[in-house]
Parts: structure tokens; C-alpha cells; sequence
């Protein structure tokens, strides 16, 4: 099993564990000490813990696959503020008909909301995949449109996201390569065909000589 695979495999047992983590813990504080007047405090308190291993769990299962820029981590840490207040809100709302089950559905609602912005946040972007690419093969051809490694092809359109191109296009667009990369061809035609052309002409005067010594 490769790396990828297993932590695919990881994520998907992901909320199934937490979902076991929050029926314990909600169970447990309901048992010991939290009446009906407090159940609002009980399901709070269990939406912090679980939501505290869900952040945990999915920052260190993806820390090594993500390049963690400035940027990446100032976007995580603000979509975590704005999820905590979407789900909220929407806590708040429901609230209105039953608080514990406001309580319930914000947190639940945060904890999502946080899970689908980081698959966005963390996403591999075009310039991270052509560097990554760059790494591995330097001889690798990145679509210039999503950054799909497309050595190897017999065509020139992206299967990752349609776009076609003529093989100069796909040339001037790699940054692994260099002008002086790309012009290295034309220097050996030109010297080929110098040299065809001064066999030609010594070819050529070789036979004017002949013609005139027979004359």
C-alpha cells in the first residue's frame, strides 16, 4: 500500500472515529454531573474536544503533503474563525426551537465547514505540482493550464483538464527548461547543414575542376 493510499484510507476513518469520540464523550458528561438544565454546556464541550481532534488528526495527517506557506496557514487559521462563526450563527438560529440541539448542529456545522475550506486551502496549486515535478524528473512536461505531468503522452491535451496544445506551446511554457535548453537543437541542425553545404561546394568544385582539366 503507498503512502497516498493510506492516508486516503486514514481520512476516511476520520469522522466515523470522531462520531465515536463525541457519543463517549456526550454520554460520559451527561453521566457525571450534567443535568437537563446543563446539557448545552455538555454537547459544547464535547464539540470543542472533538473538534480539537479533528484539527489535530487532518493537520497531521496531511502535514508532509502540503507545502505550509505563510499564506496557507494565515487562510487555514482565518477559515477556522469563520466556520466557528457560521456554525454559530446557525447554532443560534436553531437554538430558537431547542438549545441543546442549536448547540449539536453549530458544532457539528463548524467542524464541517472548516473540513471542506482546508480541502480548498491545502489544494495543490499549478506552480506547487510543476515544482514538485521538477523534483522528481527534469526531463517531466507540466500542462502550463493545471500542472498535470503529461511525460510520457502521445497527444498534446491535458487528460486532467482538457486544454490542447502545440508541442511549441507546451515547450515554452515548462519551467524546468531553460531558452538555452530549448534553442540546444537548432545550433547542431545549423552546424549539419553548414556542413552539408561546404560538402556540396567542395563537391562542386571538385567537378568544375575535372570539367576543365578534360578540357
Amino acid at each position: 500500500m503507498s503512502h497516498l493510499i493510506s492516508r486516503i484510507m486514514l481520512a476516511l476513518f476520520m469522522l466515523p472515529l470522531a462520531a465515536v469520540i463525541y457519543v463517549i464523550l456526550i454520554v460520559s458528561l451527561m453521566e457525571f454531573g450534567f443535568s437537563n438544565a446543563n446539557d448545552e454546556i455538555a454537547f459544547l464541550i464535547t464539540s470543542l474536544i472533538t473538534a480539537g481532534f479533528i484539527v489535530l488528526y487532518w493537520s497531521f495527517l496531511w502535514k508532509n503533503s502540503v507545502q505550509w506557506t505563510s499564506r496557507r496557514i494565515g487562510l487555514s487559521i482565518a477559515a477556522g474563525a469563520g466556520s466557528i462563526i457560521a456554525g454559530g450563527t446557525l447554532g443560534l438560529f436553531i437554538s430558537f426551537v431547542e438549545d441543546s440541539f442549536g448547540v449539536f448542529v453549530g458544532g457539528i456545522s463548524a467542524i464541517l465547514l472548516w473540513l471542506m475550506t482546508t480541502c480548498l486551502i491545502w489544494r495543490e496549486t499549478r506552480e506547487e505540482r510543476a515544482s514538485r515535478l521538477r523534483g522528481t524528473s527534469s526531463q517531466a512536461i507540466a500542462c502550463p493550464n493545471c500542472g498535470y505531468n503529461l511525460t510520457g503522452l502521445r497527444a498534446t491535451m491535458c487528460p486532467e483538464c482538457g486544454t490542447t496544445f502545440t508541442i511549441d506551446e507546451l515547450l515554452a511554457a515548462q519551467p524546468t527548461m531553460e531558452a538555452s535548453e530549448l534553442d540546444s537543437e537548432s545550433p547542431a541542425i545549423t552546424h549539419d547543414e553548414s556542413d552539408a553545404d561546404r560538402s556540396n561546394t567542395s563537391d562542386s568544385e571538385m567537378e568544375s575542376q575535372s570539367a576543365e582539366n578534360t578540357s
